[in-house]
This record gives structure tokens, C-alpha cells and sequence, in this order.
């Protein structure tokens, strides 16, 4: 989390600052003037009743017209009032009687101008006017002013340096020891200082703080002693699994060979077809067991490797060969790209784990990826002096955000997480993998960018050979002929899985039916309500829309089709699971495997 430069303590320093200045500046901008126009106004007063004074004096004077009595009472007045800048008395026809001479009384910025009119008996008399000079009062003034400006701005930063420090103490560094024992908190270290605790709303805060501090030491001390359960636990599980993974592995040494010579037998297409997807089936559970079975080594770390040649070409193309199906399934292309110079060439290594290894890593790739393709490379590389091929899966699929590239390399982890891992999986797959190219001397890495695909490569250290295994082009498949009974019957299979599809419309077209595929029951319903059927065929559980949904929609069509005989396929035979087909419209029910006999009995009730 980015944190801001700007601290409570930091604002507070700023905040005195600014405040001390700003009334720094109101004293010299605001209250200077004030008092400048107080004082003036004071000394203007002073002169009035001065004014007043003379008046009095001269008023004698002015009756008798002693005029040589006039100048000197005013030359002396003006004498002992050295900031008199002058003195002017004018009689009552605007004579100008004192000074002799004329004279300019205008005021300038540090004078004040002032005149009375002198009256008897209701008449005027004369008036009389002054020029004061206050320059040296305003000086004065300023000065005492500045120094008061100066003696307050002190006071007032003195106070506000005071008001910070006590909230300092007393809320910003306690709270800022709180913000520090919980950043350590997070970091699995519960012992970090806590601000002492006080009556107040932060020494609340540190209480609190603390009591949830020691209920998390304590909860996180209880997982780490569950997860060390939970592991001895999971330690004795791979023992079982890996016994009980070996008990499985003995017959499907048998089921499997068994299935390859059948393969290479002389029959026709459709059973050959038949035992290839035996022998397929057999190897995907040979595959699960091999998982349980490697994560068992990985855990008691006896994991062995075969050290031969590895077709680079045959590798490749045969993991394109096992997951084309499924990549056809989502409309994806699914391609090998394998440098010139390595066409014909081989890499030490072990074959059936590196397949393993390409299978996880492409399955993976097909699996997250909507649209768009999924690609298989070999390329010749060096690392330091020596020679490798690097191999990579690149895919155009959801991509995988960056905090996450180590994490989905853990045992039961993926990427989504706790989401609703919408794409299944157990998590193993990538960890097994790293460990088995660990054991090769290298390892996985990974980039990616959400939304713009992933690439997963390794690279395998060694001398590359040259060869000249060639790698035989894929077969296709061919549909099974039809026989006589129920002939020109049509029946629609609606199911999620490829083999179950494929199982079910082969006993269908035994019996003779024409046959049609859906892979949800949005296609079912779809379809029922565009063809005419004799029987659908209905799996109960499949994704998008389940077997029941598509029952009872079929079911509320208009017209002949909602009357379609409808039977329900499902591996679970419980009796509440017979209960929902019965209740949506079903008029049979079928557990799988299937068997044509079953299927027979349930066509002719």
C-alpha cells in the first residue's frame, strides 16, 4: 500500500506554520492601519481643544484689534509647538491676518489640517488653522508596533509548537506505534511495542488492538499446529493411496496390453474403434494412478527416471495425438511446431514423463482456453556451453496474473483459487509436473498475461541425436453399421461425455437405430423441437442445462415431439435420483455402464 508524504505529524507542522503567518500578516496588514487612524484621530482631538484654547485667548485681541498683540500670542504658541508646521488666522472678511505673508497649509501624508471658526454673539469672527506634522508619532508608533508584531508572531508559534508536541505525544506517535506493531503483526511477528495504555480514546484503541493481537498469535498458533496435523495426516493418506494405487495398477497391466493386441488384430473398423477407446480409458486411469503414485515418491523421495532417447518429433506428435479429441471438442487448434534441426533428432531423458509433463502442461492450456489455439514447440537453445531443446505450450487462453505464477506450481493450488473453479481440477497436475522436470536437472517457468494466453517451457541439458524415427499420421474413426432390429426407429443421445456418447450410440445403432448426438440439454431441446424422434436417451447431470431442465421443457413444446419417449441415463441409481426423473417427464431410467440389454428392457416396457 502506497503511503502519502504528507504525515499527521508533517501536516501538523505545516498547519502551525501557516496559521503563525497568516496572523502574522493579519497584525501588520489589518490592525497597523487601525491604529495608525486611532492615533491620528487622537491627536487631531488634542489639537481641536488646543484650537479652542487660542481661540479664547485671541478673541480679546480680535474685539480691541490689537493685531501686534495677535502675532506675538501665535508666533509664541507655534514656538512651543515645534510640530506645528504653521498657523493661519483669517478675520471675518477673509482677511488674512496672521502670518503677514501667504502661505500653502496643504497637508501632506504625515500631516494633519485643521481650522475652527472663531464666533461672537452668533457672528463670525475669523477662523484659524493649523498644520500639525505627526511623522515623528507614527514613527514611534511603527516601531512599537513591529516589535509588539514580532512579540506576538513568538507567542503565537510558541503556543502552536506547544498544541503540536502535546498532540504529538499524546495521539501521533501512539497511534504511529499502533500502525507498527500491526505492519509486524502482518509479518507473523505478534511481540512488536504497543503505546502504553491511558483513560483515553487511543489508550481504548491500544487495548482493543492488543486483544485482538493475542487472539490472532493465538488462532494462527492453533492453524500451525492443524496444518502440522492436517500434513502427518496427508503424509499417512499418500502411504494408503500409494498402496492401494499399486493394488489398481496390477489388473490394468492386463486390461491394457490386452487392449493394444487386440488393436493390432484383424477386425473391422467399428471394433477396432471399440478396443482403442478401452485402451485409452485404461491408460487415462493408469494416469490418475500414476499421479498418486508419483506424488508418493515425490513425498518419500524415491522417484527413479529412465535415462534414453527421446524421439523429439514422436514426443510432440503423440501428445497432439492424445489431446486432439479434445481440443476438436472446444474448437481449438491444437498444433506442433518443431525446429527444422530437430525433426529427426532425440534428447536423453524419460519418455513417459516427459510425455506426462507435455500432457499436464497441454491439457492445462486446452482447458483454459476459450478460443483461439493451443501449440506445442521444440526449439534448439544453449544454456551456458551446453546444448538443449526447449520445449513450450503456448495458448491464447485467460492468462495468469503475475502474483500468481508461483503459487499455481504448489500441491491443490490454482490460479482462480477460492473462486468458483469453474474449471475444475486437483491442483496436482502443475506440481507433479515441476517436480518430474526438477528431476531433469531444470524447470518450469512460466509467462503470462491475463486475458492474453500463457507460455509454459523447459529445457532439457544434453547431447541432441540425430535419428530417423518417423511418426505415423492419425487415425480416423468410422461409424459402426447398422443392424436389423428396431430398424428405421430414430433416437437422439444426449450426453456431456464423448465416450459415454460414443458407447451409447454404438449399442443404439446394434439395435438399429438412426442415431443423432447432442452434448447438453440446450442441443436436446433444440433439436427435439426441430427433428422427429422415436426415443431420446437423457443424461441427467450435464453442464449448461442438466437432463431434467430439458425434460420438462421438452415436455411444455406444442405439438407431437413433447410426447417423445424420453430415457433417462445416469451412474447414480438412488432412489430419490429415480423420484426426479419420474417427476420431470421421464419414462425410463437406465444406470450406467450401459448395457445393451438394459437399454433393450427399458425400450420395450
Amino acid at each position: 500500500m502506497r503511503r502519502s508524504i504528507w504525515t499527521i505529524r508533517r501536516t501538523m507542522i505545516a498547519v502551525v506554520l501557516v496559521v503563525s503567518l497568516a496572523l502574522a500578516a493579519a497584525f501588520n496588514y489589518l490592525w497597523m492601519p487601525r491604529i495608525t487612524t486611532v492615533m491620528v484621530e487622537a491627536q487631531s482631538s488634542e489639537v481641536e481643544r488646543q484650537l479652542d484654547v487660542i481661540i479664547d485667548a485671541l478673541l480679546p485681541f480680535l474685539l480691541s484689534r490689537q493685531y501686534g498683540a495677535i502675532h506675538e500670542t501665535l508666533t509664541s504658541i507655534k514656538a512651543r509647538n515645534v510640530n506645528w508646521v504653521d498657523v493661519r488666522l483669517v478675520d471675518a472678511n477673509g482677511r488674512q491676518l496672521y502670518p503677514l505673508q501667504q502661505v500653502d497649509l496643504s497637508p501632506s501624508p504625515q500631516t494633519i489640517r485643521l481650522q475652527r471658526e472663531i464666533s461672537m454673539r452668533g457672528s463670525s469672527a475669523g477662523r484659524i488653522e493649523a498644520v500639525v506634522d505627526i511623522s515623528a508619532h507614527l514613527a514611534r508608533l511603527a516601531e512599537e508596533t513591529e516589535r509588539l508584531g514580532r512579540a506576538a508572531t513568538a507567542a503565537i508559534l510558541l503556543l502552536m509548537t506547544l498544541v503540536t508536541v502535546t498532540i504529538d505525544r499524546m495521539v501521533i506517535h501512539r497511534v504511529k506505534l499502533l500502525g507498527d506493531a500491526a505492519d509486524q503483526m502482518a509479518q507473523g511477528n505478534f511481540t512488536a511495542k504497543v503505546p502504553d495504555s491511558r483513560a483515553d480514546e487511543v489508550g481504548h484503541l491500544t487495548d482493543s488492538f492488543s486483544a485482538m493481537r493475542q487472539q490472532i498469535a493465538q488462532q494462527t498458533s492453533a492453524l500451525k499446529a492443524a496444518r502440522q496435523e492436517a500434513e502427518a495426516a496427508l503424509q499417512a493418506k499418500s502411504q494408503f493411496l500409494a498402496r492401494m494405487s499399486h493394488e489398481i495398477r496390477t489388473p490394468l497391466n492386463g486390461v491394457i496390453p490386452v487392449a493394444a493386441l487386440l488393436s493390432e488384430a484383424d477386425m473391422d473398423p467399428v471394433h477396432k474403434q471399440q478396443v482403442e477407446i478401452i485402451k485409452e480409458s485404461g491408460k487415462a486411469l493408469l494416469s490418475i494412478v500414476d499421479d498418486i503414485l508419483d506424488l508418493s515418491k515425490f513425498e518419500e523421495g524415491r522417484l527413479e527416471l529412465q535415462k534414453e532417447p527421446v524421439s523429439i518429433k514422436g514426443l510432440i506428435v503423440g501428445v497432439v495425438r492424445i489431446l486432439s479429441i479434445s481440443a476438436e471438442k472446444k474448437g481449438l487448434k491444437l498444433r506442433a511446431e518443431i525446429a527444422g534441426d530437430l525433426h529427426n533428432a532425440s534428447i536423453v531423458g524419460d519418455e513417459d514423463r516427459l510425455r506426462q509433463v507435455l500432457i499436464n502442461l497441454a491439457g492445462n492450456a486446452i482447458k483454459f482456453t476459450q478460443n483461439g489455439s493451443v501449440t506445442i514447440k521444440a526449439d534448439p537453445g544453449k544454456v551456458g556451453q551446453m546444448n538443449c531443446v526447449t520445449f513450450s505450450v503456448c495458448d491464447t487462453g485467460i492468462g495468469i496474473a503475475v502474483e500468481d505464477h508461483d503459487r499455481i506450481f504448489e500441491r491443490f493450488e490454482q490460479a482462480e483459487g477460492g473462486r468458483n473453479r469453474r474449471f475444475g481440477g486437483s491442483g496436482l497436475g502443475l506440481a507433479i509436473s515441476q517436480s518430474l522436470i526438477e528431476a531433469h536437472g531444470s524447470q518450469i517457468d512460466v509467462t503470462s498475461t491475463p486475458g492474453q494466453g500463457s507460455t509454459f517451457s523447459f529445457s532439457l541439458v544434453g547431447q541432441i541425436l540425430q535419428d530417423t524415427k518417423l511418426v505415423q499420421p492419425l487415425k480416423q474413426s468410422e461409424c459402426a453399421p447398422v443392424l436389423d432390429s428396431f430398424s428405421g426407429a430414430r433416437a437422439l443421445i444426449v450426453d456431456d461425455n464423448a465416450t459415454n456418447r460414443f458407447v451409447a450410440k454404438a449399442i443404439m445403432k446394434r439395435m438399429g437405430f438412426e442415431v443423432d448426438l447432442a452434448e447438453n440439454g440446450f442441443e436436446a431441446v433444440q433439436t427435439v423441437g426441430q427433428t422427429s424422434y422415436d426415443v431420446v436417451l437423457m443424461d441427467m447431470h450435464m453442464p449448461q442445462m442438466d437432463g431434467l431442465e430439458a425434460t420438462r421443457r421438452i415436455r411444455a413444446m406444442d405439438g407431437p415431439q413433447k410426447g417423445v419417449r424420453i430415457i433417462a441415463l445416469s451412474a447414480s441409481v438412488l432412489s430419490e435420483d429415480l423420484r426426479k426423473c419420474e417427476n420431470a417427464g421421464m419414462d425410463g431410467f437406465v444406470a450406467k455402464p450401459l448395457s445393451a440389454m438394459d437399454l433393450r428392457a427399458a425400450l420395450t416396457v
